[in-house]
């Protein structure tokens, strides 16, 4: 436990730069519209990243914390998504450096497997000012056995929300593409369980599966432009629980709840393996601020 202690103290500092070209990127892989000006079309007036892309910084080489030395049996492999959080703190800007300093703030044996939460915090680097924070929840599968839970001091995990039992106030569909997982990875995820049949095989999947941050941030999308139906702002913050696996080509439904100004619940239904590909799902906006997505 000692390790894991000090685990807890360790930080990593890594940059992370993107252009005008990435945010059309990660705006076309995540289905918008070429319609879509504001988010595809670098010379359109009120052209933005769509806030989502903050997740991106989780992915530039060792902006997270190594797990394999702390772990028993750690397989990468093995490494589940199990949950999400992202802040916006301010709107991303429309190219920047970001440096991004990551840590584990929470390490749980859970029997036969482990649970361990990375916060990692996403800074302008050329005026220090704080754009965005994301938290992941890994479930790590044949990790655990270690004994016991160690927490930073500073750590308050982040309260579920469950969605309404009432019927939708609106349904979204949305079909994925059958190359949907290979354009998202250009995002820098090039993890190959989402392009190499042979690998998503060998970890019990029989096609390769899309990369959960995709729906998730189809998701968000989707909740964003019915957030702005309703009056509220530019996106705030977005939590969610990954429950299953999408394939490309798979379609989706997104069901959404206004809940009060500037709060909405929503989950994401696979319409085509008749399962729930993301539950729990909460999303909050300004309420003072029109939103121009």
């Amino acid at each position: 436990m000692d390790r894991l202690q000090e685990a807890l103290q360790g930080r990593t500092t890594t940059d992370f730069q993107y252009t005008e070209r990435d945010c059309i990127l990660y705006a076309l892989s995540l289905g918008v519209s070429a319609q879509n000006l504001s988010l595809v079309y670098e010379g359109f007036e009120t052209f933005q990243p769509f806030p989502t892309l903050g997740v991106l910084t989780g992915f530039v080489h060792g902006a997270r914390p190594a797990l394999d030395s702390l772990l028993p049996n750690f397989n990468p492999a093995n490494l589940l998504h199990g949950e999400h959080t992202l802040h916006v703190h301010k709107p991303l800007p429309r190219a920047a450096k970001l440096t991004t300093t990551a840590r584990l703030v929470h390490i749980a044996d859970k029997g036969r497997a482990a649970i361990a939460v990375m916060e990692l915090v996403s800074s302008d680097a050329s005026t220090g000012s704080v754009i965005c924070t994301n938290e992941f929840t890994n479930f790590v599968r044949g990790a655990g056995g270690f004994g016991g839970s160690v927490s930073s001091s500073d750590y308050h995990p982040p309260p579920t929300f469950k969605v309404p039992t009432s019927q939708p106030d609106k349904v979204q569909h949305q079909p994925t593409t059958l190359e949907q997982a290979a354009l998202y990875r250009l995002n820098g995820d090039r993890n190959p369980l989402h392009i190499d049949p042979a690998v998503s095989q060998q970890v019990g999947f029989e096609h390769p599966i899309l990369h959960g941050l995709c729906t998730f941030g189809i998701a968000a999308r989707h909740v964003a432009e019915f957030a702005d139906s309703k009056g509220c702002g530019a996106l705030q913050s977005v939590k969610v629980r990954f429950a299953n696996v999408v394939v490309p080509g798979d379609e989706l439904h997104i069901e959404m709840w206004h809940i009060q100004d500037g709060r909405f619940a929503f989950q994401v239904r696979n319409a085509t393996r008749g399962t729930l590909a993301i539950t729990n799902g909460h999303a909050t906006f300004s309420s003072d601020v029109r939103s121009r997505l």
